[in-house]
């Protein structure tokens, strides 16, 4: 070893940015993410559906929405991506202080979905083919409630939610490598 100071997790992240670099198919998922954090930290319009009312399944004995209100929002998040909030178009009025009732943490999501897979989208909208879909859905069992966007087109749709995926999968990595220094420490 020519340098025994140096820490093996900085070398890690420069051997890993090496094989996202070489590899095509890391390098368009990375640059994927990278628009999507993009496209967050501007913002976007989008339409939500938010449940209003809600029906419990005794069989499943989960509640479901029964009702959605649709309404047009703008997404965007911190500066670390840590929070999504989605406010009112109105909210351009005082961009300084957003709701965060109207926020979540991605660390939260466990699910990316389309639409047509979730059975209350699929219900309320039918299932359109693939490459015709423009919902996503994210789910979470620590989510005020799943999180229904409905996208302009299908493309948009697709690399939302792929990107959200790949943003998904690195906050959820750097929790768990963030909650094992913690834990060494502890």
């Amino acid at each position: 070893d020519k340098n025994p100071d140096a820490d093996p997790s900085e070398f890690a992240s420069i051997s890993h940015a090496y094989d996202v670099l070489v590899n095509a198919d890391l390098r368009s998922k990375y640059d994927l993410g990278e628009k999507v954090k993009d496209a967050l930290r501007r913002g976007f319009d989008a339409i939500i559906y938010i449940p209003t009312e809600m029906e419990y399944d005794d069989e499943t004995k989960k509640s479901y929405p029964s009702q959605l209100e649709k309404k047009e929002v703008t997404f965007f998040c911190d500066g670390n991506i840590k929070r999504i909030f989605y406010q009112a178009s109105s909210f351009a009025n005082d961009p300084l202080h957003p709701d965060l009732k109207k926020s979540f943490e991605l660390r939260m999501v466990q699910r990316v979905i389309y639409g047509r897979n979730d059975l209350i989208m699929s219900t309320a909208f039918g299932s359109p083919p693939l490459d015709m879909e423009t919902r996503v859905v994210l789910c979470g069992a620590k989510l005020q409630h799943d999180v229904y966007i409905d996208f302009d087109t299908p493309e948009a749709c697709r690399q939302m939610l792929e990107g959200l995926r790949i943003i998904r999968c690195e906050k959820s990595m750097l929790f768990s490598e963030n909650l094992e220094k913690w834990k060494s420490k502890g």
